[in-house]
């Protein structure tokens, strides 16, 4: 689990442009990743982050992460 250690101040998480990451079941909280890149994850919980995304197709994944 990805969380931040004070409820509701949100962490900072960034995926540099270029960059590419595969995560799974991944519940994620109170994340703030807008510095780069939109995370990815298949499948998992999102709650009060900023720039993820959550697809149920990891064919959806694998598509997003190629442009």
């Amino acid at each position: 689990m990805i969380k931040s250690t004070l409820a509701g101040t949100q962490s900072t998480l960034i995926l540099q442009n270029g960059a590419r990451c595969n995560l799974g079941y991944v519940n994620a909280t109170d994340i703030n990743s807008s510095g780069g890149r939109t995370i990815q994850s298949f499948n998992g919980v999102l709650s009060n982050t900023i720039n993820w995304n959550v697809f149920n197709d990891i064919n959806t994944i694998s598509y997003t992460n190629q442009n």
